[in-house]
């Protein structure tokens, strides 16, 4: 129809689609404005019915006069085509902007929203489709309530019988759902939902399909704002508690009166955001750029290292390490939140930012006052964090804008982004970025990209132009990186990994100093340890986090050489360090991974702690008995090695079974109890040189196979199943003789006795996990696979060990699902299992009666020392 003249309207675009009609942008010729037309669809165009129920919101609507409400121009007819003529809204939808990064933002909306509603109903008129779709935002910021095409005009005739359940599901009242009387209280109880999303971007109400959302709507409780908002209010929770109550007796009896509340809630949060900004305004007494002239007198002041700078012969000649002051004072902030990230201070040294996870470990970003020590939350772009991963923040040196890493799902790599410190919208700078800093001088952020062999070194503005290249780390390997910007921004400290030099070590990192002009370096520190951070003080002292000394505390040198000296002790690991410019408040992360180990029933009956120590256990794996997990553990945070522990099921007697001179992983228990295997990889080898072995739990006797590989399931006592590359393969321990397993990129388990093999497909038309009778088995030649998992779920669901009569799938939220062979029936399994998400490593007992999994988690601690140096 584009380009068309229906009746006096000359047709300019389409809009949209929807149930019951087609919008398109139209001129209107005569009067001269722009109007928005919406048609009955073709399909429906002769039914009656429809025709009705279009009719009934052209009259609900044309009754409305009010800001807040779409105008309804009129109706009109042409050759048996009904259109409704309508204001033309510049703008989007409220699902656009969802969710608002601001509670303020959220309530100034919502309270138009139910502005109009109020109007509605006052004319006794109820929508019964209110959701984000429905809710126009003009340009102006504007809500405009639209599409009455499911109103209901009191005193009008009754459709039919099953419009009284029409709508979107996930907004409606139970009332709806339940075909029961549908009134302005139903609309209340989906102003609520919407308003819920509005600020977390979920709906309060939550089902894998129709009819689980419909009997979470009429029979769950909403979940908790404050669970996906920790900063909400009491007032804001009572708002919602009473919206979204299921008796509509219960609810708000007048949406005016949610609009009071709030209108209410508004106002004392727009107070409590006018006390904070006087309180953090400006963020620093010095002035916030740095001009030409403080940066000539910060260059005079280490003018012998510029003087040297032009010789090269003598440009970095040692002096000796800053002098330590024995008075500083140590300060562990108390705060409510337990897995942070590293932080960052401010210029002057009084507010820090950090990234944070809530209970719900979702990690966005806080800032705080270093004397108040109260994180406040300032952004709302929220997302998981894979265990043993650390993203870090950094305000800008004029304290406006705060550079941080956020991990993209997609991607699975970070992504540099900027936000102010006010805490509006975010924006992604650069994707796949690492460890971003900013330029002393604010005028860009430098980065590392680690998706390319060998290193880059970038810079970028802070609107993310002007990307340069500065030069690429050809000196060095795949590995930690870090870097820090020189006071005058002409160099940088740079963190370069070097490859083992014998099969017993590791690969370590050292610091060189990179002078971006020229590319000239020297190497700072020749320890052949792990090195995690880097920071420059503008007093020329090198600040790194390293374990030279056995545990992983902060060193200094000075940025021309010389000896270093410790500035922290004790077990740590004291990572993240960041520093205020005169060198008086230095801040660091104390961060430990805990695995705690947990064993379950897989009926959901019972669930018990089996480790408390401070830890990093992994992959464990029941004994045929149950009597027993052995699991592999990380004896620190920056280490790569591992070992395997035993434990007993009632978590008692520990006991080290292969010490962590290596990287020893994958423990499995064999099905008659004799054996355990585990694969084997000497520190800084390929992953492929990983070697097979098996050790008696008992005596503890190891016999290395000599075979490349990883276990993955034992088949019977003396035979099991191994992966090698994207291959799996069998193995019989007796004769030794390995065989390929099913197809590259696939992993089969027997199941059901050996009647049907239960196998994962990872190849891109066929991926998924498939059930399939054995190849051994002539009579199930006929019979196809059949699909158990789509490619789909495998982006939700998690996959525990197949057993004979069944497989279990976990997701993000902790919901076991049990999957019977060879129907592919599922059941849920209702218990609770605490930390159990996507990121846990689990196993299941070879009965099937038990499960053991990892509940991962941070403990984290910001440690602050005023007057580090004299």
């Amino acid at each position: 129809m584009i380009g068309q003249i229906v009746s006096h309207y000359r047709i300019l675009e389409k809009l949209g689609e929807g149930g019951m009609g087609v919008v398109y942008k139209a001129e209107d010729t005569q009067l001269k404005r722009i109007v928005a037309l919406k048609f009955l669809p073709d399909r429906v165009n002769n039914d009656t019915a429809a025709k009705e129920r279009f009719l009934q919101e052209a009259q609900a609507a044309a009754a409305l006069n009010h800001p807040n409400i779409c105008t309804i121009h009129g109706v009109e007819d042409v050759d048996g085509s009904l259109f409704i003529v309508m204001e033309y809204v510049e703008g989007g939808t409220l699902r656009e902007k969802l969710p608002f990064n601001k509670i303020d933002d959220a309530i100034r909306i919502a309270t138009q929203i139910g502005e109009g509603l109020h109007e509605a109903h006052s004319k006794g008129i109820v929508h019964r489709d209110i959701k984000a779709d429905n809710i126009m935002l003009t340009s102006k910021g504007q809500a405009k309530v639209m599409d009455f095409g499911l109103a209901k005009l009191k005193g009008a005739m009754k459709l039919t019988k099953t419009s009284s359940t029409v709508g979107t599901l996930g907004y409606m009242a139970p009332e709806q759902i339940q075909g029961g009387e549908v009134d302005h209280r139903s609309d209340i109880f989906s102003f609520g939902v919407l308003l819920f999303e509005m600020l977390t971007g979920k709906l309060p109400f939550r089902g894998d399909h129709e009819a689980a959302m419909m009997y979470s709507i009429v029979n769950e409780q909403p979940d908790p704002i404050e669970k996906h908002l920790p900063e909400a209010s009491s007032e804001l929770r009572h708002i919602f508690n009473r919206a979204l109550e299921k008796d509509p007796e219960e609810r708000y009896q007048a949406v005016h009166d949610m609009v009071i509340d709030l209108r209410r809630l508004k106002k004392e949060t727009s107070r409590v955001s006018r006390e904070f900004a006087a309180s953090s305004e400006p963020l620093s007494s010095a002035p916030r750029e740095i001009d030409a002239s403080s940066r000539i007198r910060a260059w005079y002041s280490v003018g012998a290292v510029a003087v040297l700078a032009v010789a090269a012969l003598v440009f970095f000649w040692p002096r000796s390490a800053g002098e330590l002051n024995p008075d500083m004072k140590k300060t562990e902030f108390r705060l409510s939140l337990t897995e942070i990230g590293y932080a960052g201070l401010s210029r002057d040294g009084n507010f820090l930012v950090f990234p944070a996870a809530d209970a719900n470990q979702k990690w966005d970003i806080y800032s705080m006052h270093i004397l108040d020590q109260l994180p406040k939350r300032i952004t709302s772009d929220s997302t998981s964090l894979p265990i043993g991963w650390t993203v870090g923040a950094r305000i800008s040196p004029d304290g406006r804008l705060i550079a941080y890493g956020r991990f993209n799902k997609a991607t699975r790599v970070m992504d540099c982004c900027v936000v102010p410190f006010a805490g509006v919208t975010s924006k992604v700078v650069i994707d796949g970025a690492g460890s971003s800093r900013w330029r002393p001088d604010g005028g860009c952020l430098g980065f590392v990209v680690t998706a390319k062999s060998p290193f880059e070194f970038w810079t970028v503005s802070p609107k993310g132009t002007d990307r340069k290249l500065m030069f690429k780390d050809t000196g060095g390997k795949a590995g930690r990186f870090s870097f820090a910007w020189s006071p005058d921004g002409k160099s940088v400290a740079w963190l370069r990994t070097y490859a083992r030099d014998s099969l017993d070590a590791d690969d370590y990192q050292e610091i060189v100093i990179h002078v971006l002009t020229s590319g000239q370096e020297q190497q700072l520190t020749f320890d052949r340890k792990h090195i995690d951070e880097v920071w420059w003080a503008a007093n020329d002292q090198i600040l790194y986090s390293t374990d030279k000394a056995g545990s992983t505390n902060i060193w200094a040198v000075p940025s021309s050489g010389g000896k270093p000296v410790q500035i922290t002790t004790g077990e740590g690991p004291d990572l993240g360090i960041t520093l205020s410019y005169d060198c008086k408040k230095l801040v660091y992360s104390r961060i430990r991974t805990i695995g705690h180990l947990w064993r379950a029933f897989t009926d959901g009956s019972e669930t018990k702690q089996l480790t408390l120590e401070s830890h990093w256990n992994t992959r464990p794996s029941f004994s045929p008995d149950r009597k027993h997990v052995v699991f592999q553990r990380k004896p620190d945070e920056i280490s790569t090695i591992s070992g395997i522990y035993i434990v007993d099921r009632e978590g008692q007697n520990p006991r080290e079974l292969v010490p962590p001179t290596a990287v020893h992983q994958s423990p499995i228990w064999s099905p008659d109890g004799k054996w355990i295997a585990y694969t084997s990889q000497a520190i800084s080898t390929p992953a492929d040189s990983a070697t097979l072995c098996v050790i008696d739990p008992n005596s503890k006797a190891i016999r290395r196979l000599l075979i490349n590989g990883s276990p993955r399931f034992w088949i019977d006592p003396n035979t099991l199943l191994f992966r090698r590359g994207a291959q799996c393969w069998e193995l019989n321990l007796a004769s030794g003789v390995q065989k390929p397993s099913l197809e590259d990129s696939t992993f089969a388990v027997p199941v059901m006795g050996g009647k049907y093999l239960c196998y994962s497909d990872s190849r891109a038309l066929t991926k998924g996990l498939w059930i399939t009778p054995s190849q051994i088995l002539p009579s199930f030649s006929h019979v196809r696979p059949k699909l158990l998992m789509s490619p789909e779920e495998l982006g939700v669901f998690n996959i525990l060990t197949a057993r004979e009569t069944s497989v279990l799938l976990y997701d993000d939220r902790g919901t076991v699902q049990k999957v019977f062979f060879p129907t592919g029936m599922r059941e849920r399994i209702h218990g609770t299992f605490p930390g159990l998400n996507k990121n846990s490593w689990v196993s299941v007992s070879y009965d099937g009666k038990e499960m053991v999994y990892v509940q991962n988690r941070l403990d984290s601690k910001l440690v602050m020392i005023e007057n580090v140096f004299k």
